[in-house]
């Protein structure tokens, strides 16, 4: 039954120009092609599905799915990876409540049944899909736990996953067809460029996810180039913090968004290749932080400058700081608007690697 949504939650989603949703969400918002282009004429849907885990939260909706296939379907064909031992492969994910069992896509098939029903499922109008779970390294799920039909993980990749990815994109070709996840443009490994070579566009969920809050070792720059440099469509997908609040989710946003804007293109570019990263949508609370920071500053007036202490990089309406060794205070010529932790400041003090965002 549709829940009651206040019609302005509707009309912010809907403001993005790309929007992504699963069944479960569109159900429940009373949400189609024309409600939202009642909002937004531009806007451009995608249906959001997993691509090699059943989602358990399905078995209480069982015709509003996560994943295309039906699971009597899965059950009658015995498409369930197993370990060695027999059992399902199953995983909970950290971040959240989700219990997954994963799907042998290499089993005979899988890909022509994702196919034929994500077909049959995509709602006229939608442009494609946006797919989930387009992680390569089966090991961080299975803990490096044998497999009972594939030698190693290699095995897995080359003659599982490669090939279905490959059956599914080329019957689903006349679509958009993006990867959450599937590696960086020029990261040299193989696996990234496979995947990424059959796909129209990537979400880099998590691109600035910190790993022990440590910004300061983890390549950065090398991952917002990529992002500029990429011949695909990239999203940047920041979302939810869990357990974090205050003080230490507001370093996290206002780093990320920094480090984005750092390396922002000037120009005509900025614009083309800026409206993946502020307007991207999803069913989950994806953060909007970096639509209004890019709205509040406008366009970048100039390249970043660099010293030993410090990447700056002013816009029309403010700069963005990011720390680069040392912990720095850094002075401003005038009080400005911290736009993450909203409060005016006249000067801002960053620890390694983390930044902020100033508005004028």
């Amino acid at each position: 039954m549709r829940q009651d949504y206040e019609d302005d939650y509707l009309a912010h989603l809907c403001a993005h120009d790309l929007l992504t949703t699963s069944e479960v969400m569109d159900s429940v918002l009373g949400l189609d092609i024309d409600v939202a282009r009642g909002y937004n004429p531009d806007i451009k849907m995608y249906r959001h599905y997993e691509m090699a885990v059943w989602n358990r939260d399905n078995e209480s909706h069982p015709d509003e799915r996560s994943y295309p296939i039906p699971k009597t379907d899965i059950d009658s064909n015995n498409w369930w990876l197993r370990y060695a031992d027999g059992t399902k492969v199953t995983w909970t994910d950290p971040e959240g409540p989700w219990a997954y069992d994963f799907i042998d896509v290499g089993k005979s098939g899988v890909a022509e049944a994702y196919v034929s029903y994500s077909l049959a499922r995509l709602p006229n109008g939608y442009s494609g899909w946006t797919w989930d779970y387009l992680s390569h390294n089966i090991s961080y799920y299975t803990g490096g736990k044998a497999l009972r039909d594939y030698s190693s993980e290699d095995d897995w990749r080359e003659n599982a996953w490669l090939p279905f990815l490959e059956a599914v994109c080329d019957g689903l070709s006349s679509y958009e067809r993006i990867g959450n996840n599937p590696g960086f443009y020029g990261d040299g490994d193989p696996t990234s460029e496979s995947q990424r070579a059959l796909l129209t566009g990537a979400i880099q969920e998590h691109l600035f996810c910190l790993q022990g809050f440590d910004f300061g070792r983890r390549g950065y720059p090398n991952h917002a180039s990529s992002l500029l440099e990429s011949p695909l469509f990239e999203w940047v997908a920041e979302w939810k913090v869990p357990g974090w609040a205050g003080r230490l989710r507001a370093d996290y946003i206002s780093t990320a968004i920094a480090y984005v804007l750092l390396y922002l293109p000037s120009g005509e570019l900025a614009e083309k290749r800026a409206i993946g990263w502020r307007k991207y949508a999803c069913d989950r609370t994806y953060s909007d932080d970096i639509l209004t920071m890019v709205t509040s500053l406008g366009n970048p007036i100039e390249d970043y400058e660099e010293s030993e202490l410090l990447l700056q990089r002013r816009f029309q309406g403010g700069m963005v700081l990011v720390a680069r060794s040392h912990m720095d205070k850094v002075s401003l010529p005038k009080p400005m608007w911290d736009a993450v932790r909203a409060e005016k400041v006249r000067s801002v003090l960053l620890w390694p690697g983390r930044g902020c965002v100033l508005v004028e």
